[in-house]
């Protein structure tokens, strides 16, 4: 369970279910279904998912290596075939409905949350190295 196994599993469904996905959806999606993930695939399963860290970037959270993998598609949907993952398969319904969502509501929800409010001005050119610790990821809930 990684970072890089869940987006793949997120392209995966997006395929799957007729959705088209792109870089900046797959970003938000990553995060909110992170975000909510611990009462389907517990705490340790959030653990041993967010083995890379969400930066503080304009448009919310990012992985950069996720990020940098789908980059060459700019704003246009991601069309790779990814491997789904059985540990993920719990997480479905939860992708499913923020792939129906407008990514900029995702987008402006995550500019609610208070970490990246606290950061948003050390964004320089749109970006910061600055790191989501996990316990900012999840929701407050969650914890």
């Amino acid at each position: 369970m990684n970072m890089r196994e869940l987006a793949d599993h997120i392209i995966s469904v997006a395929n799957q279910n007729g959705r088209s996905i792109t870089n900046l959806q797959l970003q938000k999606i990553l995060y909110f279904t992170l975000r909510n993930s611990v009462p389907i695939i517990g705490i340790d399963g959030a653990e041993k998912t967010y083995d890379e860290p969400f930066l503080v970037w304009k448009y919310g959270p990012v992985v950069k290596s996720q990020y940098d993998r789908f980059y060459s598609y700019g704003s246009s949907p991601i069309i790779e075939e990814l491997p789904e993952s059985e540990e993920y398969a719990g997480l479905n319904d939860l992708i499913i409905q923020f792939l129906d969502m407008d990514v900029f509501r995702m987008v402006n929800a995550s500019h609610t949350h208070s970490f990246w409010k606290q950061n948003e001005s050390s964004l320089v050119y749109g970006r910061s190295n600055i790191e989501y610790p996990l316990k900012e990821v999840l929701r407050k809930d969650e914890k």
